[in-house]
Formats: C-alpha cells, sequence, structure tokens
C-alpha cells in the first residue's frame, strides 16, 4: 500500500473523529451514572452480601476514578492527534514544494540545454564562417603576391628603357582631345 501525505492526513483526522467520539460517549456515560453514584448510600449493605457489596463500591469507585481520568486522556489524545495532523501537513507542504522546486530546475535545466545547443549551432556557424574567411585572405594575399610580383616585373622592364627629353617640347596638352596614332 502506497501511503501519501493526503493518505496519511485523512487518517489522523479519522482518528481524531473517533476521540471526539470517544469523549462524547465518555460524558454522556459519567452525567447518566451520577444518579447511581448519589443515590447509593454509602453504609447500604445488601442482605448477606457484604464482600459483594464492597466489591461492587471498589468497581464503582474504580471506574469513576477512570472515568475521571479520561476526559484528560482523551483531551492528550486529541492534542496528539492535532499535532500528528500538523506535522502531517507540514510534511506534505514541504513535499509539495520539493516536487515544484524539482520541476523548476527541471524547467531550469531544459532551458540551459537549449542555451547550449543554440550557442553550439551558433559556434559552428561562426567557425564555417571563420573558415571561409580565412580562405578568401588567403586567396587575396595570393592575388596580393601576384601583384607585386607583376609590378616588380614591370618595374624591371621600364628600367630597361631610356628616354632623351633634350629636344621635345612640352605643350599644355588638353587630355581629353590628344589622339594616339598607331
Amino acid at each position: 500500500m502506497v501511503c501519501t501525505a493526503g493518505w496519511a492526513f485523512a487518517l489522523v483526522l479519522e482518528f481524531g473523529s473517533v476521540a471526539t467520539e470517544a469523549k462524547l460517549f465518555w460524558l454522556t456515560m459519567y452525567h447518566a451514572a451520577a444518579p447511581v453514584r448519589t443515590d447509593m448510600a454509602p453504609g447500604l449493605v445488601l442482605r448477606g452480601h457484604k464482600h459483594l457489596h464492597e466489591a461492587l463500591n471498589n468497581a464503582i469507585e474504580s471506574g469513576v476514578e477512570t472515568t475521571a481520568g479520561a476526559p484528560n486522556a482523551l483531551e492528550n489524545i486529541a492534542e496528539k492527534i492535532e499535532q500528528t495532523s500538523d506535522g502531517v501537513r507540514e510534511i506534505s507542504e514541504a513535499t509539495d514544494d520539493q516536487a515544484a522546486s524539482a520541476q523548476e530546475v527541471v524547467s531550469i535545466s531544459d532551458q540551459a540545454t537549449d542555451v547550449s545547443e543554440r550557442t553550439a549551432d551558433r559556434a559552428g556557424e561562426v567557425a564555417d564562417t571563420a573558415t571561409t574567411q580565412a580562405d578568401r585572405l588567403e586567396s587575396v594575399t595570393d592575388a596580393t603576391r601576384a601583384i607585386a610580383d607583376q609590378a616588380a616585373d614591370l618595374r624591371a622592364l621600364i628600367n630597361e628603357f631610356t628616354v632623351d627629353v633634350t629636344d621635345v617640347e612640352v605643350d599644355t596638352v588638353d587630355r581629353d582631345t590628344v589622339t594616339t596614332d598607331d
């Protein structure tokens, strides 16, 4: 049988109800026996049965003492039941709080997992982009080296030529109107 906090709480309430009914029964019996206790004269002797009379008086006295202590005993039982009920209620509330906390932890864990997955996806995208950019940078670097090599070759070729500018007259020329003859 599985015992839950709710089941235990219901059981404690049932015991409390039984204790209350027992107390009411005792009070009813106590008040019902009052005329018998007061009507019996202490010196009354049943004819020829003195020992029976003493036994009966002792039993009545014992019963009166027992019933006199019953309200206190029932009161103590009721208090213990109420304390137990409070304890069960606290356990039930603590269990509910723990369940809510566990659910919150699961939810936070799920959110962290989602963030981790998105971060991993984005990190993969960034790595792919970085690889692509590194490849392009390498291509640009190779192209720049090729252009630098061609510029060096062109400079070397230009240095092979000499131009004599002593007989050349320099006029201001409008570049838009200059034509070349092939």
